[in-house]
């Protein structure tokens, strides 16, 4: 609900925020994974895991690191946020596979938020 940080704490807090969670997130990384922001809110993480399994136990680790690390406002409440996990069998097109992390975000959302959905291509 990052709309509320801005509409709460004002557009220079939420910016922020903003800074402060992809600074987190890209101090947990490896240099061989992408992180970007893909509009607005949303942020993509390109990763060369072995599995759904890896990748789904990334995006927890993310998940649990920016609840633990990024707050907003001066009252220090905490960020959290939703992931949408997907992995590639290496024969998807990237567009294919963003639309995959999309709607498991969407899921994520709709269970509540603060958690992580994950699909396979074969496995939706």
């Amino acid at each position: 609900r990052f709309k509320s940080i801005n509409d709460r704490f004002g557009h220079a807090e939420g910016d922020r925020v903003l800074k402060d969670l992809a600074a987190v997130i890209a101090r947990r990384l490896r240099k061989s994974e992408v992180f970007a922001r893909v509009g607005g809110e949303e942020f993509v993480i390109l990763a060369p895991v072995p599995d759904l399994a890896a990748a789904t136990r990334l995006a927890e680790a993310i998940r649990q690191l920016v609840k633990s690390s990024v707050t907003a406002g001066d009252i220090g409440e905490p960020v959290t946020i939703s992931i949408g996990v997907c992995v590639s069998k290496g024969t998807e097109q990237l567009d294919a596979l963003l639309a995959l992390a999309d709607a498991q975000l969407y899921q994520a959302k709709h269970a509540g938020r603060d958690c992580v959905m994950s699909a396979s291509p074969s496995n939706p």
